[in-house]
C-alpha cells in the first residue's frame, strides 16, 4: 500500500530486504501471509513431481506458490525461470490436473534484492520469451489476488 501511493504520487521508491527469499518476494507486490508452502525445483527433476503437488495444494487454498529455483554454481548451472515453466507445463500434460498452462499468470524474479533485480509479471507463455538473465531466479504462481497485488504487479507486465 505505501508503495503503490508513493508511486502514484510520483515519489522513487526503493526497499532494501532482509537476507531472506521469503521476505524479498514482496517486491512483488504479493502479500507475504497469501504464500502457501514453499518448494524447489531441482536441477534433475527426472520423476520428481512434488513442486507440482505443492502448486495444487497451495492453489486449491487460493495461495501463492514460490517455487525456488535450484543452483550449483560449482558446475556453473542454475534453473532459469523458463526451465522452471517447461517442467511445470511437462507435468501438467503428464498429469492433465489443469492447474498450469501456458495462460498461468506467473511472476518471475531474477537476482531480487539486487541492484539489477527484474520482476516480470506475465503468462507462463509471455515468461517463456523472456531472457531473464543471470541468476539466481525463483518463479511465483499466484493464488487469489487482492485488487492490490493485481495493481502492483501490472507494475510489472
Amino acid at each position: 500500500d505505501l508503495f503503490l501511493r508513493a508511486r502514484k504520487e510520483g515519489i522513487k521508491c526503493k526497499v532494501i530486504h532482509n537476507a531472506s527469499i521469503i521476505s524479498a518476494v514482496g517486491a512483488t507486490g504479493l502479500q507475504a501471509y497469501k504464500f502457501g508452502k514453499v518448494t524447489s525445483i531441482p536441477i534433475e527433476n527426472e520423476n520428481i513431481e512434488s513442486p507440482y503437488d505443492a502448486l495444487k495444494g497451495n492453489l486449491s487454498l487460493g495461495l501463492h506458490t514460490l517455487f525456488l529455483l535450484d543452483l550449483n554454481p560449482d558446475e556453473e548451472k542454475f534453473m532459469s525461470i523458463n526451465d522452471a515453466i517447461r517442467y511445470l507445463l511437462k507435468i501438467e500434460i503428464k498429469r492433465n490436473d489443469k492447474i498450469f498452462s501456458e495462460k498461468t499468470l506467473c511472476v518471475g524474479c531474477a537476482r531480487i534484492g539486487s541492484e539489477n533485480q527484474i520482476i516480470k509479471a506475465g503468462t507462463a507463455k509471455e515468461l517463456l520469451k523472456f531472457n531473464f538473465g543471470k541468476p539466481v531466479h525463483c518463479l511465483i504462481v499466484p493464488g487469489k489476488l487482492h485488487f492490490m497485488e493485481e495493481e502492483t504487479l501490472n507494475l510489472f507486465k
